[in-house]
């Protein structure tokens, strides 16, 4: 059992820096009026991963603690990458680039 556990707590360390990413990236567009798409995102993705994390225990015997943060760190990988896309696409970081990449913020 402390075996899963340490495997488990090797992976979430990742996730909670992706996860922190998330936010970070998250907002801005909260703070400049797009708050309420980045809410609509961000509870979709939570109730997709909690469906499939309850069909996963319900369904698969083998699935325990390390690949239920398996299953976090993909999905918070999955997550910044479709919400980064979508706020690049529609240019909501047109304004921020110059500040986000030519100052010490993401030196």
């Amino acid at each position: 059992a402390v075996d899963i556990g340490v495997r488990y707590t090797k992976l979430l360390i990742f996730d909670y820096l992706i996860e922190g990413i998330f936010e970070a990236v998250g907002a801005i567009p909260d703070v400049t009026g797009k708050e309420r798409v980045t809410n609509i995102y961000q509870v979709s993705h939570e109730v997709i991963e909690f469906a499939v994390v309850w069909v996963l225990f319900a369904k698969v015997e083998e699935f325990d603690l390390f690949w239920m943060g398996v299953l976090q760190l993909i999905s918070t990988l999955i997550g910044l990458v479709g919400f980064s896309a979508v706020t690049v696409k529609l240019g909501w970081f047109d304004p921020y680039w110059e500040g986000l990449t030519k100052s010490f913020a993401l030196k």
